[in-house]
Parts: structure tokens; sequence; C-alpha cells
């Protein structure tokens, strides 16, 4: 059964050093990996062992709630459907 998840991560492509908190609203199995799915999609600095700042587990609705309203940094670089 899937649970849903609400990871911050650390974006990228904004200089050595830099970066933005990125917020992802996401469907799996576990936390390990809706941080998996995380730090692989664009965007997210893959190589940092800091990119994933936080993970916590969120109810369905909250999950809704946050993607109807685009606030997963998935939605905002345009790639809709990424459940």
């Amino acid at each position: 059964m899937l649970k849903y998840f609400r990871v911050k991560a650390v974006g990228g492509h904004m200089g050595a050093g830099n970066g933005a908190e990125l917020i992802f609203y996401i469907k799996a199995k576990d936390a390990i990996a809706a941080m998996t799915k995380v730090r692989n999609m664009p965007a997210v600095k893959h190589n940092k062992n800091n990119a994933i700042s936080s993970v916590s587990q969120i109810s369905e609705e909250e999950y809704k709630r946050g993607r109807e309203n685009n606030y997963s940094a998935y939605d905002t670089y345009g790639n809709r459907g990424v459940k």
C-alpha cells in the first residue's frame, strides 16, 4: 500500500554551494522510496549527501491539497503527472 510523503530537497543549477529548497509531494511505499524518487528528479542535487533535508509522512488529504495547489516542486518544472 502506498503512503504519502512531503519531501524537502535542495535544488541545483544555481552555482557552487548554492541551492533552493524544493518541496515534493510523493506517493511511495516508505520514506526511503520517497527519498530515492526525489533524489533522481531533475533539478535536485543528486550527488550531495544533504540533497534531502527532510521527509515526513502526510495524510492523503494533505497530499491532494499540495498537488492541487501546484505546490509540488516537480510541477513547477512543468513535469505534471508524476505520482
